[in-house]
């Protein structure tokens, strides 16, 4: 897709309906749910209205904002009732168009609260630009972005009220002012927005063609890391006084910075096993991370008092047998607990069940993003198996050793958070219905003309 000027996708094809609001040209890439807040408020509609004018099913606790935005019956039946379904006034409804880093299908997870400008809501203005995490402010009235009420602090809810009132917060308060939403709409800085939002959309198109988000599967908890992974260009807001990342710590490998010949033949190949043996509890892994692991492991046991109470398992069996930290220490001096085992060969091998899952998986999605963006989906051939096809293509791969890098740090830091877990859990100081404030891995790829470019990798609170 190639942006295009708000002024020339507003001519592609005039609205075929009659519904106040719907001034588009004055309201560049307004959004459906600012669309709707428009259309609801100026025509004085209900919920009981929505299905006879916008197609929509008035489902008690329907969130009007994803109805909106997302893929889905909703949002078609909403296009053809207000005459929009051949124009491409609805391709900016959608978050994918508003973030440079291709997330794939992962916005349909998320139930987000609206975000708003209070100055742009007083004329009913959204844009699926304010859902983005790393957008602070309103670019053109320099405005704190919010999701919560101003005068009480409530999460603003998508949630349509019965009266069609979707700006207005239980405790009453309400921004939207029918005046300047009508008389004095022409007063919107319409030229700003749309100079500000056409810029921002070349970028974000340009740089989503060589970004991808690696998450967890078992996360939705991206969409906060997309905060620290994405800061927007000072050429693009100009001279907004707001911090460019969320505070936190940003891990990144460059391949500028990273020579390939730290890598060896068959490295990858026990993180390509790892990827694909997800029901295995051991997994092998490069000779070079034993040491690394034993330092880990003793500084996670160090923080605990040595006379720590610990009921480890009995052979395997559910009969517990009660240890205290300084006879396991004893009785282990390498390695201290049964996590880590070394073998005579090249692998060590790792006890995957105590390192934190996150980090496993997104080892594995890594490996397979690399795979998919970088150097082409792997298949097996004759001579090889798929996974002995891959291990041969990462092994020539240009920027490997960045991924190495940052497989190395994903799973050491996994296993950091996931052994002082199961320590916590072995001495009840962490009841098993309870989850720490622990930390989420989330990286993000870049890649250029099959070669890998960079990788980041950041972490976020498991509950937000």
């Amino acid at each position: 897709m190639t942006t295009s000027s708000w002024d020339a996708i507003c001519a592609e094809k005039p609205l075929n309906h009659g519904l106040i609001g719907l001034d588009f040209p004055q309201f560049p890439y307004l959004s459906g749910y600012g669309m709707m807040i428009r259309s609801l408020r100026l025509n004085g509609f209900g919920r009981k209205d929505l299905f006879a004018i916008f197609g929509m099913r008035a489902m008690q606790g329907l969130d009007l904002l994803s109805a909106c935005h997302r893929p889905g019956s909703p949002r078609r039946r909403l296009e053809v009732a207000v005459g929009l379904q051949k124009c491409a006034i609805p391709t900016y409804w959608s978050e994918e168009i508003w973030c440079p880093i291709d997330v794939g299908n992962r916005w349909n997870e998320l139930h987000l609260a609206p975000r708003h400008c209070r100055e742009c809501l007083r004329y009913g203005y959204h844009c699926a630009l304010f859902q983005m995490p790393f957008v602070d402010h309103c670019p053109w009235h320099r405005t704190k972005l919010q999701n919560t009420c101003s005068q009480c602090a409530r999460l603003y809810q998508g949630v349509l009220p019965r009266d069609g009132s979707a700006t207005r917060c239980v405790c009453g308060n309400d921004p939207f002012d029918l005046k300047t939403a009508t008389i004095n709409m022409r007063s919107f800085p319409a030229s700003s927005a749309a100079y500000y939002l056409e810029q921002y959309l070349t970028w974000c198109e340009r740089e989503r063609l060589n970004r991808y988000l690696v998450a967890p599967r078992t996360s939705d908890n991206w969409y906060c890391a997309l905060s620290r992974l994405i800061a927007v260009p000072d050429t693009i807001w100009g001279s907004i006084d707001i911090p460019s990342r969320l505070p936190g710590r940003l891990h990144r490998w460059d391949s500028s910075s990273s020579g390939d010949h730290k890598t060896q033949q068959g490295d990858f190949s026990p993180w390509i096993t790892l990827a694909t043996s997800s029901s295995s509890n051991i997994a092998p892994l490069p000779c070079v991370l034993h040491r690394p692991l034993i330092k880990i492991t003793k500084t996670v046991v160090s923080r605990f008092p040595v006379n720590t109470r610990l009921d480890l398992e009995k052979d395997g069996t559910r009969m517990e047998r009660r240890v205290l930290v300084k006879d396991l220490i004893a009785a282990r001096p390498h390695h201290f607990i049964l996590p880590l085992g070394e073998t005579p060969g090249e692998n060590t091998w790792l006890n995957l069940s105590t390192v934190l899952p996150e980090s496993l998986d997104l080892c594995a999605c890594l490996i397979d993003a690399v795979d998919q963006h970088v150097t082409g989906p792997t298949v097996a051939t004759a001579q090889r198996s798929g996974e002995a096809e891959k291990s041969v293509k990462f092994d020539q791969l240009i920027g490997r050793a960045v991924l190495q890098r940052a497989l190395f740090h994903i799973l050491l830091r996994g296993f950091a958070i996931g052994l002082t877990i199961t320590m916590k859990k072995l001495s009840h100081l962490l009841q098993a219905s309870q989850r720490p404030g622990d930390k989420i891995p989330v990286a993000e790829l870049s890649c250029l003309d099959g070669r890998l470019v960079s990788i980041s990798v950041t972490w976020v609170n498991s509950k937000g």
